[in-house]
């Protein structure tokens, strides 16, 4: 588990990542990260977003059973 820190950036606030969890995920500056809103929590992603859609009718199937 990371925790990531609030950084003030501008007006706007970002999230600043530890070097290794970049380099573990394959990140660099530019790139995009999806935060998916699920009934469970938060999922954050360095996939494409259409994980989104599938990860949402997984978590409505597991809700039901």
């Amino acid at each position: 588990m990371y925790t990531l820190q609030l950084t003030q950036i501008g007006e706007e606030l970002g999230v600043s990542f530890p070097e290794d969890l970049l380099a573990r995920l394959e990140l660099q500056e530019g790139d995009q990260v999806f935060l998916i809103e699920l009934p469970g929590g938060l999922f954050l992603t360095a996939r494409d977003s259409e994980i989104e859609a599938q990860l949402r009718t997984a978590a409505e199937i597991t809700k039901k059973r």
